[in-house]
């Protein structure tokens, strides 16, 4: 806690089903000094997408909704753009929603953290305001963490009842697996005097008139790691509650399944749960992380344990480490994440005999995953490396465009004339701390040996530093001109579709009008 200056932290440890520790350490508050306890209230970020999942599911398990019909039939307000036509949008399923493989970007365009008005949206402001949102790639097709996409879920989830989602949730999932101190009603929560006030480094971030956001869904539930105990208890005896199953079996084993680009991998990410390895076993996991808060959750059925993390300062996401620690230490072992049957670095740097049909230079460069998270690699005359920091690791040839390393492939996606879109990365052993799925596919950024751009005279008057905000803090980005193209930061190349609007790699859209930038749903305003 002193070594990322974590104000409060909150620690539930289940075994065999049963809480068997519980502890709060530090202060809810850096100015009352009100002491952490096992009850003390935490905003829980993302862990409410697993919750939400939850009502989602009990709604199909009544034959309320269903994971695979369009969105539209329950909300026939949905729309969102599409270069691809009406029909892509109009095929987006909550299954799509719940696995994070919609093609909607991260954010709505209403209630982000980027908006500055973000605590006077309502949840429905938020989730009707994905009118305006671009479909990025058809549904199905990969993986894209989506805050709207969960909220969309939880807007179908209201529908389905006729009632506020907070009130839906309280009646369904969280009363019935006996959550008391658990609530999507944040104005009421954060008023409570155990209520742990949420921080960015020194910084409390902003609650106004009791919201810290409106992203319910997405985001918004408020809980204690006793109760969220209950909720892994309820994972753990097959999703039974006193007065018989909320969810059937066959259910929840959907919910743990990899979805969609993953399904045929035995880790990834499933309906709103990760499923991972830890300590040569399954463990399945979710956290939470920004609007001052990192917390996490995980569950090992083999050993039968589970842990519940909640700290109020997101400057590091330091949750998900505490937990590792805390569960080596109830194995009595060092932390292996390697699953049985995959290769270890070493046997996986070995080449094949035989050499690669393209030279490995053709596949470097910088590739895009999304929210301007880029993979860089590079080449020599023999060997393709991927950056590690300052380091470089090798991967081994595995044929025309596959290479392996660790234990992940790499499948580099050409276009029919032959040039490099995008890298899939497939990654049984994969860490949710670095990577959301088992399979991403991060698309081609820009190359080494990328011809000049067109230099177009429009451009150079785009240039310059744009400010706003996020959770109400100072943020800005910088366009730039570099060889010949508009560049974002420096990093992210953009393409224009038309004058004054851009995609980046990913197909995030950027657009300039006037004094404004929006960068997907994040606004800017020159400066200077």
């Amino acid at each position: 806690m002193a070594r990322h200056d974590i104000p409060g932290l909150s620690i539930a440890l289940l075994h065999r089903g049963a809480l068997v520790w519980a502890e709060g350490f530090g202060h809810t508050d850096r100015e009352r000094r009100v002491p952490v306890r096992p009850d003390t209230r935490f905003s829980v970020g993302s862990v409410s997408k697993s919750v939400t999942a939850l009502g989602v599911l009990h709604a199909v398990e009544q034959g309320r909704l269903s994971l695979d019909e369009p969105l539209p039939t329950y909300l026939p307000w949905f729309t969102v753009r599409s270069r691809s036509g009406p029909s892509a949008a109009g095929a987006i399923t909550l299954r799509h929603l719940l696995s994070h493989h919609a093609g909607l970007g991260t954010w709505a365009p209403l209630g982000n953290p980027y908006d500055p008005d973000y605590h006077r949206r309502t949840f429905d402001e938020v989730v009707r305001s994905t009118h305006a949102s671009w479909l990025k790639f058809a549904p199905g097709e990969r993986f894209e963490y989506s805050n709207q996409g969960i909220d969309l879920a939880g807007a179908a989830l209201q529908a389905a009842y006729g009632q506020p989602f907070a009130q839906c949730m309280q009646e369904t999932v969280l009363a019935r697996l006996g959550m008391a101190a658990s609530t999507f009603d944040q104005a009421t929560a954060t008023g409570h005097p155990s209520y742990a006030a949420p921080h960015t480094g020194r910084r409390r971030v902003p609650i106004r008139d009791g919201i810290v956001h409106p992203m319910l869904a997405a985001g918004g539930m408020i809980s204690t790691a006793t109760d969220l105990a209950r909720f892994l208890a309820f994972h753990r005896s097959g999703g039974r509650v006193e007065d018989g199953p909320a969810v059937g079996a066959a259910l929840l084993r959907e919910a743990y399944t990899p979805q969609l680009s993953a399904r045929d991998q035995p880790t990834g990410y499933g309906l709103a749960i990760y499923k991972a390895v830890e300590h040569r076993t399954v463990r399945f996991s979710h956290g939470g992380f920004g609007f001052g808060v990192s917390t996490h959750y995980r569950w090992l059925p083999e050993h039968d344990l589970g842990i519940v993390v909640l700290t109020n300062q997101d400057a590091a996401h330091n949750a998900p480490a505490i937990a590792s620690e805390a569960v080596a230490l109830m194995l009595g072992s060092q932390r292996d994440q390697r699953p049985p049957g995959v290769p270890s670095a070493a046997s996986s740097a070995v080449p094949m005999a035989s050499a690669p049909a393209i030279a490995p230079r053709a596949f470097a460069g910088s590739y895009l995953l999304y929210e301007g998270a880029l993979e860089t690699f590079e080449a020599d005359a023999d060997h393709l490396y991927q950056v590690r920091g300052r380091g470089r690791l090798r991967l081994s040839a595995q044929g025309a465009g596959v290479f392996s390393a660790e234990g992940r492939r790499y499948t580099f996606v050409s276009d029919r004339d032959g040039r490099v879109q995008g890298v899939r990365i497939t990654d049984p052993g994969y860490d949710v701390a670095t990577a959301e799925n088992s399979v991403v596919y991060l698309a081609r950024n820009d190359a080494p040996r990328d011809p000049r751009g067109p230099n177009l005279p429009a451009w150079s008057r785009l240039a310059g530093r744009y400010v706003g905000t996020f959770i109400g803090a100072p943020t800005a980005m910088q366009l730039s001109l570099r060889n010949g193209y508009l560049y974002l930061n420096g990093a992210l190349k953009l393409s224009e579709t038309e004058p004054g609007r851009f995609v980046t790699a990913d197909n995030e859209e950027v657009r300039v009008e006037g004094e404004e930038l929006t960068v997907g749903q994040r606004r800017y305003r020159r400066q200077g």
